[in-house]
């Protein structure tokens, strides 16, 4: 059982992620290195997490949109619409490609701006995947 503050990832969109941030740091003072993990977070959290005896599996679809599955390689669907009545989760590399392909995509710097392709809500997507490679010419 670990015994120290575990690191945490918030998936979601940020008014949902936010309070739960807020939350946790506000009462991180309170992980107790006897209880489990999710006690500890549950405390903390200030909330319940969902249990196989008090939902369903299809309550909890985190397929990515796109792709429909849940893992591309070793990544989970990190990346959600904002719309609230949304909340499709998609891959961060599978909405990259879908967003680059759309002909009226916007592109600034290393952001792409398109839409949700489920509710039409407006995505900006920074890519992760630009590199840079400089050339170097020397003069013979």
């Amino acid at each position: 059982m670990p015994t120290s503050v575990p690191t945490c990832h918030y998936l979601g969109p940020e008014r949902i992620v936010e309070p739960m941030r807020t939350k946790f740091n506000k009462n991180i003072h309170m992980w107790s290195e006897f209880d489990s993990v999710l006690t500890n977070l549950q405390q903390i959290l200030e909330l319940e997490f969902p249990s196989p005896t008090t939902s369903v599996k299809e309550e909890f679809c985190m397929e990515c949109g796109i792709c429909y599955s849940y893992l591309l390689g070793e990544a989970i669907p990190e990346m959600t619409c904002d719309n609230p009545d949304c909340n499709q989760p998609f891959h961060h590399a599978c909405l990259y490609e879908y967003i680059r392909m759309l002909p009226d995509v916007r592109s600034s710097f290393n952001k792409l701006f398109g839409q949700c392709p489920y509710c039409s809500q407006s995505i900006e997507l920074r890519n992760h995947y630009i590199s840079y490679s400089f050339v170097w010419y020397v003069g013979l």
